[in-house]
């Protein structure tokens, strides 16, 4: 219905096609949240070019997606796509590049690459900002006293979580 009124490239329907393929998602069906995730994702670079915050999240979500198919290497070369714009488009003091390198630290950590995993955390707690201090750097705090204890460093370890 949204075609007929809109057309084939629109914002409107481009998100229609994102929440459709969140819908499969949450139902599992990651192969049809994938199939939609990236007609939306076309769409968007039709109607937006590459450098926008809109492609940037649905390459995200199609790595969130591919990450829980087991395709980890695609999954983390989505989400650094999906950082690298957002830090062009923000600049690195941003709660959504923060977010990214959280989602990047997880990511690493999930792979066992321990060195990118804990620069990945760091970056996120020096993007910090007001609107997202509060629940990304706690994660990524977090995160980073266990990649820490993990690497041999429980007296950093114990300052991270403490900060959290």
């Amino acid at each position: 219905m949204q075609q007929k009124i809109y057309g084939d490239e629109h914002p409107e329907v481009a998100a229609t096609l994102s929440w459709i393929g969140s819908t499969y998602e949450a139902q599992g069906d990651l192969v049809r949240a994938l199939e939609y995730q990236e007609r939306c994702l076309a769409m968007e670079q039709k109607i937006h070019g590459d450098e926008h915050p809109e492609v940037a999240t649905t390459l995200s979500v199609i790595g969130k997606i591919q990450k829980l198919r087991g395709e980890l290497d695609e999954a983390l070369r989505l989400r650094q796509a999906a950082r690298d714009i957002r830090i062009r488009i923000y600049g690195d003091a941003h709660g959504r590049v923060a977010l990214s390198h959280l989602r990047l630290a997880e990511l690493h950590a999930e792979r066992e690459e321990p060195a990118p995993e804990r620069a990945s955390y760091e970056a996120c707690i020096a993007a910090r900002t007001e609107d997202r201090a509060s629940d990304d750097v706690n994660r990524a705090r977090v995160g980073y006293a266990a990649c820490l204890l993990r690497q041999g460093d429980p007296a950093l370890a114990a300052e991270q979580a403490r900060l959290a």
